[in-house]
């Protein structure tokens, strides 16, 4: 999962224009006081504050990306998976968009049933999150 979240947020990241050369993450000034130097990527994003909002962005991205890969796989156009679900086109690119993480859990268990597949979530103790 660590290695999940900060693929995904290294691609935000980049897609964002944040650590363009010449900027303070490229030369490692930060506003944050906080050196990373020998840190985890879950235990830095700790210390920010940013730690659940990290992982819940990046669970949101992975549930997109899975989605998508199951539609492409099942030969199943967008059209046809937005008339199966019920909804519009336009809502079907939206819970398929991986910047995109304000889609509902409804909406992403409808998505996941029209391709065949099942959504679960799992409420775990606080312990069980940092050992992923």
């Amino acid at each position: 999962m660590k290695r999940i979240v900060a693929r995904f947020y290294e691609e935000e990241t980049r897609q964002s224009g944040a650590g363009e050369e010449g900027g303070k993450e490229m030369s490692g000034e930060r506003d944050h006081g906080i050196d990373p130097a020998g840190e985890t990527m879950e235990s830095f994003f700790e210390e920010l504050g940013e730690r659940d909002e990290v992982y819940g962005a990046a669970i949101m991205r992975m549930l997109a990306w899975q989605l998508e890969q199951a539609r492409l796989d099942s030969h199943v156009t967008k059209t046809a998976m937005a008339a199966m679900m019920g909804t519009s086109r336009t809502q079907v690119d939206r819970v398929l968009d991986r910047r995109n993480i304000t889609v509902s859990i409804g909406m992403l268990a409808r998505a996941a049933h029209v391709l065949g597949k099942r959504l679960k979530v799992e409420l775990v103790d606080g312990n069980e999150v940092a050992a992923m």
